[in-house]
């Protein structure tokens, strides 16, 4: 995971217009504190891993294996809602050029 995340806050980024650089920045920052607070907090409670089951190494051998089918599910779910976001963006942008490449050129 962590080798993909260099690489992906790079292509975000220069995706980004130059103007909205820092605000996508910002977002950028937000998004990956966020989940690192979730992946930290919510997802030991969500797995079933409270109070005294700590002590228990069953218990968090059993609860690793569920965290870490949980965070499967979120990044292919990721993954999924990006390609179906990048292929609207990209059918978007062809038909704008489409649309530009229609237009007859005005020669006085």
């Amino acid at each position: 995971m962590s080798m993909l995340v260099s690489p992906l806050t790079g292509t975000v980024l220069a995706a980004a217009p130059s103007g909205r650089s820092g605000l996508a920045s910002g977002i950028n920052n937000a998004v990956s504190r966020t989940a690192g607070l979730v992946a930290v907090a919510a997802l030991p409670m969500l797995v079933g891993l409270v109070g005294s089951a700590y002590q228990d190494g069953e218990s968090v051998a059993e609860a690793f294996g569920t965290a870490m089918w949980w965070c499967v599910s979120s990044v292919l779910l990721g993954a999924m809602a990006t390609a179906v976001g990048l292929e609207s963006d990209v059918r978007r942008r062809a038909s704008s050029s489409a649309e530009h490449a229609r237009v007859p050129a005005h020669h006085p």
